[in-house]
Formats: C-alpha cells, sequence, structure tokens
C-alpha cells in the first residue's frame, strides 16, 4: 500500500461521512449484508459479515431492540477489537455507521441497546444505550396487542408493540417474501 492509497482512503471515509448510506460505509470496512438473515435460525435477525473471513461483524436484534458489534483481532490470548480500531482512528466513520443502523432499523424514539462482544469467547466487551425515550408522544408509546398472520388468515405470535413497531415487523417480515400482516386484538372479531 502507497501513500496514494492511504490518500484516497481517507477521501472515501470522508465522502461516506458526509453523504453515504449504509451499504458504502460498511463496504469501506470490507463489511457486507449476510443473505440469512431473518431467515430460519435468524428470525428477528439482521446480519452483517467481514466479506473475507465470513464471519459475524454486526448484528441487529430487531425484538431486543440492540445492536451488537463483533469481530476480534489476533490470537486468543493477544489481538485487540476491530471497533477499538474503526474507533480510534475513524471515529466519524463509527459515529455514521451507528446512526445509519439505528435510523435504518429502530424509530428515533426508541432507546436502542448497544454492545461490543469478543468474537472469541462471547464476552461483552462494552454496553452502552442510544437514542432517547420521547416522552411527549404518547400515542406513539402506546402499546397494542396484536398478532402477525400468515397469508392474512394463519395466527403466527401474539405481542404487544406499538404501532410504528407493528408496521416494522409487518415490513420485514412481508420482505422475506411471505405474506404476512399485522391485525391487532381490537380489530379480531
Amino acid at each position: 500500500m502507497d501513500i496514494f492509497d492511504v490518500y484516497n482512503f481517507q477521501n472515501q471515509v470522508e465522502n461516506v461521512n458526509k453523504k453515504g448510506n449504509l451499504k458504502e460505509s460498511l463496504k469501506l470496512l470490507d463489511i457486507v449484508y449476510f443473505d440469512g438473515s431473518l431467515e430460519k435460525g435468524n428470525e428477528d435477525r439482521i446480519v452483517f459479515e467481514f466479506s473475507k473471513t465470513r464471519t459475524m461483524a454486526i448484528e441487529v436484534r430487531i425484538m431486543e431492540k440492540k445492536i451488537r458489534f463483533w469481530g476480534w483481532i489476533g490470537k486468543r490470548q493477544k489481538g485487540d477489537y476491530f471497533w477499538k480500531y474503526v474507533f480510534e482512528n475513524y471515529k466519524e466513520l463509527w459515529y455514521r455507521i451507528l446512526s445509519l443502523l439505528m435510523s435504518e432499523y429502530f424509530s428515533p424514539t426508541e432507546c436502542i441497546s448497544c454492545e461490543i462482544v469478543s468474537t472469541v469467547n462471547r464476552d461483552l466487551l462494552c454496553h452502552w444505550e442510544e437514542g432517547t425515550e420521547d416522552t411527549e408522544d404518547t400515542e406513539d408509546k402506546t402499546l397494542y396487542v396484536g398478532r402477525l398472520l400468515l397469508f392474512g388468515f394463519v395466527p403466527l405470535w401474539k405481542v404487544k408493540h406499538t404501532k410504528h413497531e407493528w408496521e416494522k415487523i409487518a415490513l420485514i417480515e412481508s420482505s422475506q417474501n411471505k405474506i404476512v400482516k399485522y391485525q391487532f386484538e381490537e380489530d379480531v372479531k
């Protein structure tokens, strides 16, 4: 790698920080969307992986309102955490990725639990909360008992969510080539 490669990478980081989307931001770090996301075994998880090693880089848990960052560099006893390196050297890119993940998969009023997890032994290295609960919007916080319906009539599960969360769940489920609708408990007759 020569000096021009370094300058080119730095320019790409600056451009992505200004106007890049999630896919472009993760591509700089050689991270791609895992095609098995939201499928059997990963029903409520969206996974991004390192393209070369095919190991997990980011895990978004929709129902738990949680984002986990994975990626250990080095040997078991020695090494460093990938996201620590990104944070220390490219803070703007780190914050851009975090904000894009939150805006893509969660509503702005949700409080999201974020974690950094060791790939080697699955130890929790860091935990923090992002976002704030908006107490002014009471209608958005109202919980509705509802049920997802496969093909419009096969009941799946019954839980409590806000209307916005129900819409997001239905959108995610329907994007997996399933015909899924949601129905609020008061609509059931």
